[in-house]
């Protein structure tokens, strides 16, 4: 099978399982309302308007964001029932979320530090918070994915990069409108750079919509054994057409 073959598969496979993921395996809150998934960062010198996490996830489903700073706007978006089962074995299951060990964490990156991990006053510190009648959790990491990584800060960059692609999602107004940009991106692609394998949603990394209407969309495949990354940017005015820079980047 070709690597071409290979992704095309592999994404089926994912649509495959949210398909027939079981809603209700993990016990959620009664209460619609309940945050079950958090995600925040705090330790940046901008002054923050609303202090709610950056990401919340309710029991319903709802997914806010909300109006953390003055040039930002609030957020709103909604995941299925299996949509929400799947991301929380994705973080409980998969990436071990409740198995971390903040003190353990510590030592094992003091460990493997090479003493040129830089120290920065403001570092922005990672939350990420699991909230059912089951299971409850919070994690903050200074610093995260700053220097050498250990298997635990790996899960948690991965929980990390899963919660900020649904928010880049949500502000581009759900899956549909996020698909047509990845079209958009994928046809720009081969016309720019023939012969590169087709990006996919997963390499979705930021999305930003600004008060002016404009969007900003970033799409990044970090390379591989046998292929090349690419870090692709769509810059859409208001009106207008859309502009496009890409980069490629070498094994």
């Amino acid at each position: 099978m070709n690597k071409l073959a290979s992704r095309i598969f592999c994404g089926l496979a994912l649509l495959l399982v949210s398909a027939t993921a079981t809603a209700q395996d993990y016990e959620l809150p009664k209460s619609a309302t309940a945050p079950v998934i958090t995600l925040d960062f705090r330790g940046d010198r901008l002054q923050r308007i609303d202090p709610a996490p950056s990401l919340s996830i309710l029991s319903d489903g709802t997914v806010l964001m909300p109006r953390s700073y003055a040039h930002t706007r609030a957020y709103v978006g909604k995941l299925t029932a299996s949509e929400l089962q799947d991301l929380l074995d994705f973080i409980i299951k998969e990436n071990e979320f409740l198995g971390f060990h903040e003190p353990t964490v510590a030592a094992k990156l003091a460990a493997v530090d090479d003493g040129r991990r830089p120290n920065f006053t403001h570092a922005v510190t990672t939350i990420i918070g699991i909230a059912l009648p089951a299971h409850q959790k919070t994690v903050a990491v200074r610093q995260l994915g700053v220097g050498a990584q250990v298997r635990e800060t790996e899960q948690l960059l991965a929980i990390e990069d899963r919660l900020e692609r649904l928010m880049s999602i949500v502000k581009l107004g759900g899956t549909k409108e996020a698909r047509n940009w990845l079209e958009v991106a994928n046809g720009e692609l081969a016309a720019m750079q023939p012969g590169l394998e087709p990006l996919v949603m997963e390499d979705l990394r930021s999305a930003a919509v600004r008060s002016d209407g404009s969007f900003f969309v970033q799409f990044v495949r970090d390379p591989g054994a046998g292929f090349d990354g690419v870090n692709l940017a769509i810059s859409a005015p208001a009106r207008g057409d859309h502009q496009i820079a890409i980069s490629r980047v070498a094994p």
